[in-house]
C-alpha cells in the first residue's frame, strides 16, 4: 500500500507544480529564463528536504505517523502558496502592466516554492525509510518508480482533464480533495483514524463552492482603480479588459496587449502598408487585428483577409465592445478569421499569395516571441508573398536617441529582416516600423506617397496627405539607418535566439538590475571554456576523491533530465507555438519513461554495469542528435509534434535505468537501514540538485548566450564524460 501512497504524492506534487508555474508565469509575464529558475528552485529546495530527511532518519520511530502530519502539511501549503501567488501583485504593490524585475522574480519565486517542493524531497526519502524498514530489497528503484508514476499521472491529468474543465483554483482545491480522500481511504485499510484528517477533508469540500468568489475578490484587489468590463481565463492567458473613458484596453496576464478605438493610428498604419503596393487584394494579419486595422483595410477594397488569432476567448471577449464600424468588418464575407499558430498556418497554407503581411507581435522577450523575428519565420513569410507584397513589424525605438540596448535589438532585427528580404524601408518614431519586399516600388518619398494617396481617394477620418511628411523626417531617417547599418549584429535564429537576449537586456534597462551586465560579462566566455572546466571537475575528482564521482555523475545526469524536459519544451514552443497547457503533458511522459526505465533497470543486475554505461552513452547520443530532430521538425506539419514528446519520454527512460543502477553500485557497501536511507537520500538529493543547477545554467546563459544547438551539444560532452570517468571508477 505504500507504493499507492508514493503515486499519490508524485500525481499531487507534479499536478500543483504545473499550476504554480502556469501562475506564476502569467504573474509576471514570465519567459523561459523564468521557467529555468522556477523549475530549479523547486528541485534544489526538493534536494534539500531529501539530504535532511537522511540526516535525521535513524531519529525517526513512527514514520507513518510523521507522513501523515506532512501530508496534511504538505495539502495546506498548497492552497496557501496559491493565494499567496495570486495574491503578489497585491503584497507588492504591482501595478496591471508593470513589470518587475528579474531578481525580484527569482527571490519571490524561491520564497514561495521552497516550502511545498522541501517537504516533497523530505516525503521520498521517509517513503524510502517506511518500505526499507518491511524490505530492503529494491526498495530505492520501487519507490523511485512510482513516485516517477505519479509524476506521470499528475502531467497528464492537469493537461487533458482539468485544465479544460475547471479554473486554476478549483483545480487546487479538487487535487487536494483527492490526495487526502485516497490517503484517508488508505489509513482506514491500515485500520488507523485519523479524525484531524476527516475534518481537513470536510474543509476542502467546504471550500470548493467559494472558488469562484475569491477568485473576484482577488482580481478586484489586484486592478483596484481600474473599471473592470470583462474578465475570463483561457489557456492562454488570463484576460482583462478595462475602460477609462472611451477608451477600452485588453491586458493579458497584466501586460496590456493593445487598446482600442484608436483610429488615427489604425489609419496611419494601414496607410503606410498598402500604399506601397498598386492593388493590394489578399491581405494577412498575426495578430491584435480586431483592434480596428481590419476595418480600415477593407476601405482599400480588398478581396480577402486572413486574420490569425490563437485564442478565441479574446475575440469573444474584445468584439462585444467594439465600435460598430468594426464589428462589422468582422463579419464582412470578405474577412475570415482563424484560430490557428501562426507558423503552422504558414507551414499548410496553400491558397492564392497575399499583397500585404501584418505581423502585430509584441517584442521577443521569451522564446514563442522570438520565433517571429528570426530568419527562417522570414523565410515563411517570403513564400507567402506575392514577388511586389509587402511585410511589415515594427519594435522598439525612439527618432532621436537610440540607448544601447535599442539598438542591439533594432540592428538584430534589421540585419535579420536583410537577410531575406533586400528591400527595406524604416519609418521612425516610438516604434521603428519595418516596409519589407522583395521588388516592390517601396518609396519612402513623402510627396509620392501623398500622390499616390491622393490618387487612391481613400475617406479617413484623420489621416491625410499632409500625415506623411511627419513620418519620414529624413534626419530621422537617416540617423536611424546610419546606426542600424553600421552596428556589428548577430543574425536571429530559431534556435539560436540572439534576439531573446537582446529583448532581456532592453527589458532589465528599465530597472536598477545587474542583470544585463552578468550577460555581457558572460558572453565573453568562450564556448569551450565551459568544457573545459566541466573536463578539469572531473579529472581532478577521479584523481584525488574517486569515490564522489558517482555523485558527481549523478548530478550530471540530473541536469541532462531537467534539460530534456526544458529543451523538449522549448524546442515544441519554437516549431509549433505555445506549449504552456501541454508543460504537464511533457513532464508525464518524461516520468512515465523513467518509471519504465526504473522497473527495467531492476532486470538489469546480471548486467548493470554494462547497461549503467551504455544507459549514458546513449543519452549523450540523444543530445547530440537533439538538434537535428528540431531542424527537421521545423520544416513538416504539426502532425509529426509527437515526436518531441518521445524525445522526453526516451530521455526519462534513460535516466530512470540509470538512477537505480547508479544506487546499486554506491550502496551495495551499506549494510544498516540507517546507512542505506542515509545515502539513498544523498544521491537523490544529488539528483535533484543536479537538476536545478542544469535548469539555471541552461536557462540564464546557455540558452540566451549560445543557443540550443551548442547547448544539446555541451549536456552531451557532460554524459559522455561521466560515462568515461564512471567505467575506470567502477570497473574491477
Amino acid at each position: 500500500m505504500i507504493f499507492f501512497i508514493v503515486t499519490l504524492v508524485g500525481f499531487f506534487s507534479v499536478f500543483s507544480q504545473s499550476i504554480f508555474i502556469r501562475e506564476i508565469l502569467m504573474v509576471f509575464y514570465g519567459n523561459e529564463l523564468i521557467s529555468g529558475i522556477l523549475l530549479s528552485s523547486w528541485l534544489f529546495f526538493g534536494g534539500m528536504g531529501s539530504i535532511f530527511m537522511g540526516r535525521i532518519s535513524y531519529k525517526i520511530e513512527k514514520g507513518l505517523r510523521l507522513f501523515t502530519f506532512l501530508i496534511i502539511i504538505f495539502s495546506l501549503l498548497s492552497i496557501f502558496e496559491f493565494f499567496l501567488i495570486k495574491s503578489l501583485r497585491i503584497l507588492f504593490d504591482l501595478r496591471p502592466g508593470e513589470i518587475p524585475s528579474p531578481l525580484f522574480v527569482f527571490l519571490v519565486s524561491l520564497f514561495i516554492l521552497s516550502p511545498f517542493s522541501f517537504i516533497n524531497g523530505f516525503l521520498f526519502t521517509l517513503a524510502i525509510k517506511i518500505y526499507t524498514e518491511r524490505k530492503k530489497e529494491k526498495a530505492i528503484a520501487c519507490v523511485y518508480a512510482w513516485d516517477a508514476l505519479g509524476d506521470m499521472l499528475g502531467g497528464l491529468a492537469f493537461s487533458f482533464i482539468f485544465i479544460y474543465f475547471f479554473d486554476p483554483l478549483e483545480n487546487i482545491l479538487l487535487v487536494n480533495l483527492i490526495l487526502i480522500s485516497f490517503y484517508y481511504f488508505f489509513l482506514a485499510c491500515l485500520k488507523r483514524r485519523e479524525k484531524f484528517l476527516l475534518f481537513f477533508l470536510i474543509f476542502i469540500i467546504l471550500l470548493i463552492p467559494f472558488a469562484k468568489r475569491a477568485d473576484t475578490f482577488l482580481t478586484k484587489k489586484v486592478w483596484k482603480g481600474f473599471k473592470i468590463v470583462e474578465k475570463s481565463s483561457s489557456f492562454y492567458a488570463d484576460l482583462v479588459l478595462t475602460k477609462r473613458r472611451n477608451l477600452y484596453s485588453l491586458y493579458a496576464n497584466g501586460i496590456l496587449n493593445f487598446s482600442f478605438p484608436l483610429r488615427r493610428d489604425d489609419e496611419g498604419l494601414v496607410s503606410l502598408v498598402l500604399l506601397q503596393t498598386k492593388n493590394p487584394q489578399n491581405i494577412l494579419i498575426i495578430g491584435a487585428g480586431i483592434k480596428g486595422i481590419i476595418s480600415q483595410i477593407l476601405k482599400y477594397k480588398v478581396k480577402k483577409i486572413y486574420y490569425l488569432e490563437l485564442d478565441p476567448k479574446l475575440i469573444k471577449m474584445v468584439k462585444k465592445y467594439l465600435p460598430e464600424q468594426d464589428r462589422k468588418a468582422l463579419v464582412s464575407g470578405k474577412v475570415r478569421i482563424i484560430h490557428k499558430e501562426a507558423r503552422d498556418f504558414i507551414n499548410t497554407y496553400k491558397g492564392e499569395k497575399f499583397d500585404a503581411i501584418f505581423l502585430n507581435t509584441s517584442l521577443p522577450l521569451n522564446l514563442y516571441l522570438n520565433r517571429f523575428y528570426t530568419v527562417e519565420f522570414f523565410q515563411k513569410i517570403r513564400t507567402l508573398l506575392k514577388s511586389e507584397g509587402i511585410f511589415t513589424l515594427s519594435i522598439p525605438s525612439k527618432e532621436n536617441y537610440l540607448s544601447q540596448e535599442l539598438q542591439d535589438l533594432d540592428a538584430c532585427i534589421f540585419h535579420t529582416l536583410r537577410k531575406v528580404f533586400p528591400k527595406i524601408i524604416l519609418v521612425p518614431g516610438e516604434e521603428l516600423r519595418f516596409l519589407a519586399s522583395l521588388s516592390g516600388t517601396l518609396s519612402d518619398d513623402p510627396q509620392e506617397l501623398a500622390s499616390r494617396f491622393s490618387s487612391r481617394k481613400i475617406s479617413l477620418e484623420y489621416i491625410n496627405r499632409y500625415y506623411f511628411y511627419t513620418k519620414f523626417i529624413p534626419w530621422h531617417i537617416d540617423y536611424i539607418r546610419n546606426i542600424l547599418e553600421k552596428h556589428r549584429s548577430r543574425i536571429n535564429y530559431d534556435f539560436e535566439p540572439i534576439a531573446y537576449l537582446y529583448g532581456i537586456n532592453y527589458l532589465n534597462s528599465y530597472f536598477k538590475s545587474n542583470m544585463s551586465r552578468l550577460f555581457s560579462w558572460l558572453s565573453h566566455f568562450k564556448f569551450y571554456y565551459f568544457f573545459v572546466l566541466i573536463s578539469s571537475i572531473f579529472f581532478f575528482v577521479f584523481i584525488f576523491r574517486k569515490e564522489f564521482i558517482v555523485p558527481l555523475s549523478t548530478i550530471g545526469v540530473g541536469a541532462a533530465g531537467i534539460s530534456c524536459v526544458i529543451l523538449s519544451i522549448l524546442g515544441f514552443q519554437i516549431i509549433y507555438g505555445y506549449v504552456y497547457y501541454k508543460i504537464g503533458l511533457i513532464n508525464a511522459l518524461f516520468m512515465l519513461g523513467v518509471a519504465m526505465g526504473s522497473n527495467f533497470s531492476s532486470l538489469l543486475r546480471n548486467r548493470a554495469f554494462l547497461f549503467l554505461i551504455f544507459s549514458l552513452l546513449i543519452f549523450s547520443l540523444l543530445f547530440f542528435f537533439l538538434p537535428y530532430f528540431f531542424k527537421f521538425l521545423s520544416s513538416k506539419t504539426s502532425f509529426l509534434s509527437f515526436i518531441i514528446f518521445f524525445i522526453s519520454f526516451w530521455g526519462g527512460g534513460l535516466m530512470g535505468i540509470f538512477f537505480p543502477l547508479i544506487n546499486y553500485f554506491y550502496l551495495r557497501e551499506k549494510n544498516s537501514q540507517k546507512e542505506l536511507t542515509k545515502e539513498a537520500g544523498f544521491l537523490y538529493a544529488c539528483d535533484l540538485i543536479g537538476g536545478a543547477l542544469g535548469g539555471i545554467i541552461l536557462s540564464v546563459v546557455f540558452l540566451p548566450l549560445y543557443g540550443i544547438i551548442k547547448s544539446c551539444n555541451f549536456i552531451g560532452i557532460i554524459l559522455a564524460e561521466a560515462a568515461i570517468f564512471l567505467y575506470f571508477s567502477l570497473k574491477r
